[in-house]
């Protein structure tokens, strides 16, 4: 079995980076802002939004 995907002729995604990394090279008021999201955000996405 393979894991928790089932039967699927779908490839594995790789991440390029760590999630968690990521979240913690945001600056603090974006990150204590994510923290507090109610719905789910990529800290990419958001470090984005806040640039434009």
């Amino acid at each position: 079995m393979a894991r928790n995907r089932g039967a699927t002729s779908l490839r594995r995604k790789r991440r390029s980076e760590d999630p968690m990394r990521e979240f913690d090279r945001l600056p603090a008021n974006l990150r204590a802002w994510l923290a507090n999201a109610i719905l789910p955000w990529r800290p990419r996405s958001v470090q984005r939004a806040d640039a434009a």
